[in-house]
């Protein structure tokens, strides 16, 4: 379901709900949100974003596909991306973030 009240804070959106809460099984939305993620990050890579700030909203497999998605960008690309989760408890509440690679400090 949408969460229009993030709407405001927001840039846009990671994965269409639509998209992801099909007929299937759990292990085949997995694969589409990776799938997803690693096309999304080659996209903003080429356009320069080295940092993501993503609100999490509690669809596991969504959430366990971003970061295995996350995961196999860093590993196949060799580059550097930091992932900032936010959590949405009433409020936004940042995560630990985290990332792995070159390091993004020099890309100001």
């Amino acid at each position: 379901m949408r969460h229009t009240e993030l709407d405001a804070l927001i840039d846009g959106y990671w994965f269409r709900n639509r998209l992801v809460s099909v007929s299937r099984t759990l292990a085949e939305t997995d694969r589409f949100c990776t799938a997803t993620t690693v096309g999304k990050l080659r996209e903003l890579h080429r356009a320069g974003i080295r940092r993501i700030e993503l609100v999490h909203t509690g669809f596991e497999p969504a959430v366990v596909g971003f970061y295995r998605g996350v995961l196999t960008w860093l590993a196949d690309s060799g580059e550097q991306i930091e992932v900032q989760p936010l959590y949405l408890f009433g409020d936004l509440v940042a995560g630990t973030p985290w990332g792995a690679g070159r390091d993004v400090s020099d890309d100001s």
